[in-house]
């Protein structure tokens, strides 16, 4: 049954000593992932199972929360439950994610993690809650976890080397080789010939084919572009610049989902090859790509000495925004750090994107 919890009552879940209700075994057969659930709570008749994703890149979030009609890839039944931030369940809160039942109350309950254990907190429902899990009552400060969220997203690992069986890294290549193309990561000095692999095993590897024709096309009619507003000589206008760089990268590669999927998909098995060149003789993008295409002209214009910096890319996953995202980075010798992010037509710092409430451009401290 569990235990009935009284109004505004909290009783935390041990998540080191304590022991889960059910394996990852268990789990698996239950809702379909294969990650140890630490707690149950029934909200009078709708269950909600808390599951530990803490090891599972899958999920960027510490921790799950999932009612009975969750199903892996899907973007509804289930909310992740961060380090710092509270998060609350009922008819009241994230309807777009949980189908209620109605004698569910409009806040019934929460959860929250604070890097040591699970608090569940009964909040004043109209009906009963019974919380199932490795209980320990809740003392002191840990009765509320703190209301800043500390943790946003956490990155896609760009880091694939150990999943791949890929060519031994070096200082032009951090993260290997794939077929004699460096690999690009957030750490790669260069985009140009390297290729690009997602952390899905159903998705092409894209190379940035610098020499290619449609690449070459580009690069020069960037350069002129850029010539002609700027002039020839190194600029200080850094932002101005980028913002040119995402206009025209979202001109010849304006983002196209269903077009990007028909082209990458006889690429998906086993990962093979295909040219940047080919997603923009189409016209065709998405994230992934623009943010090659937008590093790739910031990068050209280094060379040509009209840019000065380094660009990159990075991308990162977060399951409350139901998936992965990649973008363009510039970063200037006096330490800014600028998105170019042609997908979302951002272009500005992360600070500047946090207050606008765009996409969290965050990255983990490395591991």
């Amino acid at each position: 049954m569990g235990h009935q919890m009284a109004h505004n009552e909290s009783q935390v879940i041990d998540l080191h000593g304590g022991q889960p209700l059910a394996d990852a075994y268990q789990t698996k057969r239950e809702v379909g992932l294969a990650v140890p659930t630490v707690a149950k709570i029934e909200a009078d008749r709708q269950l909600f199972s808390v599951l530990d994703t803490r090891l599972d890149d899958t999920y960027a979030s510490p921790l799950l929360v999932v009612s009975k009609q969750f199903r892996d890839g899907q973007t509804r039944g289930f909310k992740g439950v961060w380090l710092n931030d509270p998060v609350v369940l009922g008819r009241g809160h994230h309807t777009d994610r949980f189908d209620y039942d109605p004698r569910v109350s409009g806040s019934h309950f929460s959860l929250a993690y604070d890097g040591l254990g699970l608090i569940v907190q009964n909040l004043r429902p109209t009906n009963k809650t019974l919380l199932s899990g490795d209980l320990k009552t809740a003392q002191g400060g840990r009765r509320h976890a703190a209301n800043i969220r500390a943790v946003f997203t956490q990155i896609a690992e760009d880091d694939i080397y150990d999943r791949y069986d890929f060519g031994k890294r070096d200082i032009e290549a951090p993260y290997g080789y794939s077929k004699n193309h460096p690999i690009i990561g957030r750490d790669s000095k260069s985009v140009k010939n390297g290729v690009y692999f997602t952390t899905r095993p159903d998705s092409e590897a894209v190379v940035v084919d610098d020499k290619s024709r449609a690449m070459q096309q580009i690069a020069q009619d960037m350069i002129k572009k850029a010539e002609q507003k700027f002039g020839r000589e190194p600029t200080v206008a850094v932002e101005a610049v980028l913002k040119e760089i995402n206009k025209y990268t979202r001109k010849v590669m304006p983002y196209d989902h269903k077009g990007a999927d028909k082209l990458s998909r006889p690429h998906y098995a086993g990962n093979t090859l295909i040219g940047l060149s080919e997603y923009i003789e189409k016209g065709v993008g998405v994230c992934r790509h623009q943010c090659l295409v937008a590093a790739f002209l910031a990068e050209t214009l280094v060379e040509k000495k009209m840019l000065i910096g380094q660009a990159g890319v990075e991308r990162n996953h977060d399951v409350d925004a139901h998936g992965a995202h990649a973008w363009a980075v510039f970063k200037t010798p006096g330490g800014l750090s600028f998105v170019i992010d042609p997908a979302q037509n951002f272009v500005g710092t992360k600070e500047k994107a946090h207050k606008q409430g765009r996409w969290k451009y965050d990255l983990p401290v490395d591991r």
